[in-house]
C-alpha cells in the first residue's frame, strides 16, 4: 500500500488529522494510514473482483429466503390479493391496482418527484440557527440537461406541479439527478415551528422567517383517486405515504 501523496492529502482533508498519525505512528505507516483515511478503507484492485469462471470472488455462503410464508399467506389490506412471499417488483399503482403512468398520464405529468434527506438538515433541526447557515434553503434539483430543454438555469425560479399541489422554488441544475426526474430535499418549508408567530396567553412569540424558507414537500403530496373521499397515494408494497416517484411538471417563471 503507497503512501498518501500531496494531492490526495489536499483533497480529502485528512491533512487535519495529520498530526495525530505522526504522533503515535512512524512517518511510513502515517504516510499508509492517511492513503486509507482519504480513501474510507481498503480496496482491492477492480479486476479481482470476479474469479476465472466470471463468477463473483467474494460470494455470501450464507442461504437466502426466497419465500417467506407468513407474508405470503396474507392479504393486502386493499385488493384482497394474497401478497407475495417472494421478492417482486411491483410498478407504482393506485389502490385499486390501476397502474401510476395510467391514472396520471405522462403527457400531462412527464416528470417524477422524488424526495431525498439532507446530510446537515432535518425537520427540527431548521430550527438551528448554525445550521441554517450551512444549509438555509431547499432547491429543485433537475438533471442539467433535463432542465435545458425546458430552458431552466440554476437560480431561476420555478412552479413545481403535482395533480393536488404545487410550489413555488429556486432550480438547481445538476449532474447527479436522474433525467426526467425532480429531486427535492426534506426538512424546509416550515408553516410552524416558530415560522409565523403566534399569541401564548396574551404573550406574541416572535416568528423567525427564516424557519419556513424552502420548499415543503407535503404541498406535493397526492391524492389517490380510486379511493372515496380525500386519502393519500401510497406505497402499494408497504402502505407508507407515496413520496418517491411522483408525477409531477416543471415550469419557469418570468
Amino acid at each position: 500500500m503507497p503512501a498518501i501523496d500531496p494531492e490526495d492529502l489536499a483533497w480529502s482533508g485528512v491533512e487535519r488529522i495529520l498530526p495525530a498519525l505522526n504522533a503515535t505512528l512512524s512517518a511510513e505507516e502515517a504516510g499508509r494510514a492517511a492513503y486509507l483515511f482519504a480513501r474510507g478503507g481498503r480496496f482491492e484492485p477492480a479486476v479481482k473482483g470476479r474469479d476465472d469462471a466470471g463468477q463473483p470472488s467474494k460470494r455470501w455462503p450464507k442461504p437466502l429466503m426466497v419465500w417467506n410464508p407468513e407474508v405470503g399467506s396474507r392479504r393486502h389490506s386493499q385488493s384482497g390479493r394474497f401478497l407475495s412471499g417472494t421478492p417482486r417488483f411491483f410498478r407504482p399503482q393506485l389502490a385499486d391496482g390501476t397502474p401510476l403512468n395510467e391514472a396520471f398520464k405522462p403527457a400531462q405529468w412527464p416528470l417524477l418527484l422524488t424526495s431525498y434527506k439532507s446530510h446537515t438538515m432535518s425537520s427540527m433541526s431548521i430550527g438551528s440557527d448554525r445550521l441554517r447557515q450551512v444549509n438555509p434553503s431547499n432547491r429543485v434539483r433537475l438533471n442539467a440537461q433535463t432542465a435545458a430543454q425546458l430552458g431552466i438555469e440554476s437560480g431561476d425560479r420555478v412552479r413545481v406541479s403535482t395533480p393536488d399541489g404545487s410550489v413555488i422554488g429556486v432550480a438547481e441544475c445538476v449532474a447527479g439527478v436522474q433525467a426526467d426526474a425532480i429531486a427535492i430535499e426534506h426538512g424546509f418549508g416550515h408553516k410552524e415551528l416558530g415560522a409565523r408567530e403566534h399569541w401564548i396567553d396574551g404573550q406574541k412569540v416572535v416568528a423567525n422567517p427564516l424557519r419556513g424558507a424552502g420548499v415543503n414537500l407535503n404541498d406535493l403530496a397526492v391524492l389517490d383517486p380510486s379511493r372515496h373521499g380525500r386519502y393519500p397515494l401510497v406505497d402499494w408494497a408497504i402502505g407508507s405515504s407515496a413520496r418517491q416517484g411522483l408525477p409531477a411538471r416543471v415550469e419557469k417563471l418570468v
